[in-house]
């Protein structure tokens, strides 16, 4: 995350809070010493990989259960 005030790449998260859609952020520079804020909206949820996968098979396999009955 870039720095608003001098540019510089690297910066610290001192503080979270969780809205219902948004997650805000404060942020510190680590060379500057500004604050700022971003907020990150949340489109949906998504699963972990591995449990997504594990859907997908287990939807399959009653998808072919409903077909054999």
């Amino acid at each position: 995350m870039r720095c608003p005030y001098c540019d510089h790449t690297k910066s610290t998260v001192v503080d979270t809070y969780r809205l219902t859609l948004e997650i805000i952020r404060i942020r510190r520079c680590d060379r500057c010493k500004n604050y700022w804020q971003t907020v990150e909206k949340v489109d949906r949820k998504v699963s972990p990989p591995e449990k997504a996968e594990e859907r997908i098979q287990m939807n399959l396999f009653e998808a072919n259960d409903d077909k054999e009955n």
